[in-house]
């Protein structure tokens, strides 16, 4: 049961959204309207520009990739390798995967000013395994008598709208930027409590269990029998968006960015952070809180994963039992994911440029890092194509990007990842975004 809930859940998630590794390559092309969601700095030179309804979407996992340890049998099933699964695995496990659906963005100004509007529908999943729930499902307890673990996942799948409201302004080599964004949650499931821990006794070989565990959920998310396992169901209504929804569980978040050039204008130098912020759920919110010390008599953790009907029953009736969920209906916060980015570039010859650029996000208590070098070729203001090498969750992968402006009309597309596009099921990572623009002078 838990290996189904855990694994299946969590590579249906990659499979299905198809979805929001960092766009590093997007941050070398500046001079699209696209980047200024990562530098608030970055502005077109072009004083209108409109974008029309756009898509970027990606993934993440530290957890390897799907045909590491998912093999074919003789039948052409999919069975997944436990041995191979427990020696990729590290203590912390991460899955990352979302969309942003980009309704507008447009930007009007003079010389030395733009003022930016936009909006976008986004929708992030973060999921964190603990390397000791995956032993408890594949191996079971029996072998590890005497030992603690911990199996508290932590969570988070987010959908809200972004209104941002952004101004640049230009100072000589140096560009100053900043949006204020209005959020407004759709829907979220989210967990602010993960600890959660059982062990087995040497002696009396008893399962004990120790909780202090809280799930979270809010908005457009119907939650049916949550004490209850058997009969527990949560259907998403984001399909059911109205116009009202756009308003509920209203906060502010913030973008900051600066760009200066150097040696005769050809090294520039870009710094920004974004979505400094939290979005507090206080629409249709519930809790679902597990706290205090439970001992079951001869367990054997296996036993929760048996595909057999008849002990289906009892799995939930055990599951049930060492999380004893209460519930409540108290308002919750959840922080964005905080990014930095710092980069580099140097304008080698009027057709070619190169580059260099740093990454650092803070999210659900965990720091990640990311670097990305990148080679450009620009054919005056017509043609821009480039490729990137960048590594993000300790993997590595080449990028390539493409700009083409014919007349106003202005083409964009980009990934960071080439060979996901061919072999998604033998890569961890992959994004693109594609982005049609109307730019005029």
């Amino acid at each position: 049961m838990i290996k189904k809930i855990i694994f299946s859940l969590s590579f249906c998630l990659i499979a299905s959204i198809t979805i929001h590794a960092q766009q590093l390559g997007l941050y070398f092309l500046d001079g699209v309207i696209q980047a200024n969601h990562l530098n608030p700095a970055f502005a077109p030179k072009q004083k209108v520009v409109n974008s029309f309804p756009g898509l970027n979407a990606g993934f993440s996992t530290t957890l390897g990739a799907y045909n590491d340890f998912v093999t074919v049998n003789s039948e052409g099933v999919g069975v997944l390798n436990g041995d191979v699964v427990m020696q990729q695995l590290s203590d912390k496990n991460f899955i990352r995967g979302g969309f942003n659906l980009h309704t507008m963005h447009s930007v009007i100004g003079k010389k030395n000013w733009r003022i930016i509007v936009s909006n976008s529908i986004k929708f992030d999943t973060y999921v964190n395994i603990p390397r000791d729930l995956a032993s408890l499902a594949i191996e079971g307890n029996a072998a590890a008598v005497g030992q603690t673990f911990n199996i508290g996942p932590d969570l988070n799948i987010n959908a809200y709208s972004e209104t941002g409201f952004g101004f640049m302004w230009k100072f000589g080599e140096v560009n100053v930027g900043g949006k204020i964004k209005l959020l407004s949650g759709l829907a979220n499931v989210s967990t602010d409590k993960t600890a959660a821990s059982v062990t087995t006794d040497e002696e009396y070989y008893q399962l004990e269990a120790m909780t202090d565990y809280r799930i979270n959920a809010a908005g457009l998310v119907d939650i049916k029998n949550p004490t209850d396992l058997s009969t527990f169901e949560m259907d998403w209504k984001l399909d059911e968006i109205t116009f009202s929804d756009m308003f509920d569980n209203l906060s502010v978040g913030l973008d900051l960015g600066a760009s200066a050039k150097f040696i005769d204008k050809k090294l520039t130098v870009s710094a920004s952070i974004l979505d400094i912020g939290k979005i507090k759920w206080k629409n249709n919110p519930y809790n679902f809180y597990s706290q205090g010390a439970y001992r079951f008599e001869g367990i054997d953790a296996r036993d929760l994963v048996e595909e057999d009907e008849l002990s289906f029953e009892g799995t939930l009736d055990t599951l049930d039992g060492i999380f004893n969920f209460a519930e409540t209906n108290s308002t919750y916060k959840t922080s964005l994911p905080t990014k930095a980015y710092f980069s580099t570039n140097y304008k080698i010859h009027k057709f070619f440029s190169a580059g260099g650029m740093l990454y650092y996000e803070k999210y659900r208590g965990q720091n990640f890092g990311g670097y990305a070098l990148n080679a450009s070729a620009h054919f005056s203001q017509v043609l821009n194509v480039g490729l990137t090498w960048s590594s993000v969750y300790k993997t590595s992968s080449l990028g390539a990007h493409f700009a083409l402006k014919v007349g106003p009309v202005q083409l964009v597309a980009l990934t960071d990842n080439i060979m996901a596009a061919m072999k998604p099921y033998d890569n961890q990572n992959f994004n693109a975004q594609f982005g049609l623009n109307l730019a005029f002078k």
